[in-house]
């Protein structure tokens, strides 16, 4: 796997801009804060106790990456500060999962989106294609990699949290990948490259069809 050279801290590759890049925007930002996904609103028994966590239960949930660029960071974001929801993509072709640390007050709060296509309930893969965007908190910077050819999940799980997924059908998802190109600001010339990245965060596919990859009713 190649990474492309920095030079003075930023990935030297340029891409051409495009007026779509402000729906990405948009598409982030109504993702992020109208999610009505919270772990905290989870009534299921199996999320039991409510309050231990923002993510998964059982503190499980947690984010490690290494970015490079504009910002420069070795993140490792664990429960219970890790705040984490997902949701099928609109096209219902695979996931997409956003991630932000509560406990950051010394740098720069970021707020990280996975789109990983090819996925449904349950689904387990390998070497998926997958989009990432990065948002600054409260400054209104917004970097994307605006397609699906710069960055790969290696391998994803899927790991029901109910002993009923067809009934609450929510999910743990478990996955680690890499990018070989930069994220782009999308109103500026930033760039912001996730060299490898890690996580466990969730999913809610109560509002989706069953598929043929779930459980039938007993």
């Amino acid at each position: 796997m190649s990474i492309p050279n920095l030079t003075n801290g930023v990935p030297t590759l340029t891409y051409p801009r495009h007026p779509w890049r402000y729906l990405c925007v948009f598409s982030f930002v109504f993702f992020f804060y109208s999610s009505t996904f919270s772990a905290t609103s989870y009534t299921s028994n199996s999320l039991s106790p409510q309050t231990e966590s923002n993510c998964l239960p059982h503190q499980a949930g947690y984010l490690r990456a290494r970015i490079n660029g504009t910002i420069n960071s070795e993140l490792s974001w664990n429960s219970p500060a890790l705040n984490c929801t997902g949701s099928v993509r609109p096209d219902s072709e695979g996931l997409r999962l956003q991630f932000n640390d509560s406990s950051n007050t010394t740098e720069p709060a970021l707020s990280i989106l996975f789109g990983i296509s090819g996925l449904k309930a349950g689904d387990s893969g390998k070497a998926l294609p997958t989009n990432i965007t990065i948002m600054v908190e409260g400054k209104g910077e917004f970097y994307a990699t605006q397609g699906y050819n710069k960055c790969t999940t290696d391998e994803i799980k899927q790991i029901p949290l109910s002993e009923n997924p067809t009934l609450d059908r929510v999910y743990q998802v478990i996955a680690r990948g890499f990018c070989i190109q930069p994220a782009r600001e999308l109103n500026g010339n930033g760039a912001i490259l996730i060299s490898r990245f890690d996580f466990s965060g969730r999913v809610d596919f109560s509002a989706e069809p069953i598929t043929s990859t779930e459980s039938s009713p007993p």
